[in-house]
């Protein structure tokens, strides 16, 4: 079992709260959230001065893994929150250049529908996917339309 220090260790509360902060501060992209290191000596300063009125203990081996977790969080947080803004400012980026696709059908030569000029085409050489006409849709198209209300 671990020991129990009956000293509180100002440094690694300090360590602690320094490593939240810079966390806290990188993940709401508010550089306000960062401590220096005299306020977060103060900070420990203060619950060490408040600790010593309350039957406090602390285990080392509890102080060690949580410094140890916020360190790892420091580190490699940082590491995979770039990853993950850079893979958004990619496909952003993607996005910006395309335009959503719209399937395309061939115009209806019927008599009397006018033909456009110029056929819509898919963005950056995307082709919609568009299967042929059956006489089930042709029937659909050419269908009267049924007022709803009269």
């Amino acid at each position: 079992m671990g020991s129990v220090d009956k000293r509180i260790d100002l440094d690694a509360i300090q360590f602690s709260l320094s490593g939240i902060h810079a966390m806290l501060a990188s993940m709401m992209q508010a550089p306000e959230w960062k401590l220096s290191d005299e306020e977060a000596s103060q900070i420990a300063k203060s619950y060490g001065r408040v600790a010593r009125h309350f039957d406090m203990t602390m285990h080392t081996k509890s102080i060690d893994i949580g410094n140890f977790v916020v360190i790892l969080t420091i580190i490699y947080g940082s590491r995979i929150g770039s990853t993950m803004a850079r893979a958004s400012a990619r496909r952003s980026e993607r996005r910006a250049g395309m335009q959503p696709g719209v399937p395309v059908q061939p115009p209806d030569h019927s008599p009397g529908v006018s033909t456009p000029s110029k056929r819509a085409v898919a963005p950056a050489g995307l082709q919609p996917l568009v299967r042929p006409r059956t006489e089930a849709d042709n029937a659909l198209l050419n269908e009267a339309i049924t007022p709803m209300f009269n």
